[in-house]
């Protein structure tokens, strides 16, 4: 599983962390704000349905079973915050549908 080490830093302005038209995990990110404090992830979806999963891990290894957040869309935009202290962060496409594509930003 690969970590994504460009952004082991302040997120700042938005970053992509997936572009996606078929299910699946993205790389982790080793994405931090001022301590860690809040994160926002926004999925943007061109035509159709879809769903993702916000995961997280502690090491960059192993990732949790549980994600921290799920966002499902329906040709639109939707997003979630959190200020847990995850060091690591992935999107992963649950489901997609309607020939779309998805993408999932990231920012503090």
């Amino acid at each position: 599983m690969p970590i994504n080490n460009k952004y082991n830093k302040n997120v700042g302005t938005p970053i992509t962390i997936l572009t996606a038209t078929t299910t699946g995990a993205g790389d982790l990110y080793a994405l931090t704000s001022n301590v860690r404090q809040s994160l926002a992830f926004q999925a943007i979806l061109s035509v159709g349905t879809a769903s993702v999963d916000i995961e997280v891990s502690l090491n960059g290894v192993d990732v949790c079973d549980t994600p921290a957040a799920t966002i499902a869309l329906s040709a639109n935009s939707d997003g979630v915050t959190t200020s847990a202290a995850w060091g690591y962060w992935r999107a992963n496409v649950t489901a997609i549908a309607g020939g779309g594509t998805l993408t999932v930003l990231a920012s503090n």
